[in-house]
């Protein structure tokens, strides 16, 4: 069994180094990288959701001081 699964972990690690590697010098690594248009809309959304979230803070912030100040 283990010598079974040494061979295949081998032989797979063989095929994804010629794979991402390939006669492209690298082109396959390059690929890997990018960033689908997918991710990139979801990341500026949360980009901007943080961004809000950040903004909120600072209004209740200043809301609750404002109350704090006024029972004093």
């Amino acid at each position: 069994m283990y010598v079974g699964r040494n061979l295949v972990d081998k032989h797979m690690e063989t095929e994804i180094v010629s794979e991402l590697m390939g006669p492209n010098n690298g082109v396959g690594i390059e690929r890997m990288m990018e960033e689908p248009p997918s991710i990139a809309v979801k990341r500026n959304k949360l980009i901007k959701s943080i961004k809000k979230l950040k903004e909120s803070k600072e209004v209740v912030c200043k809301i609750m001081d404002g109350i704090v100040t006024f029972a004093n």
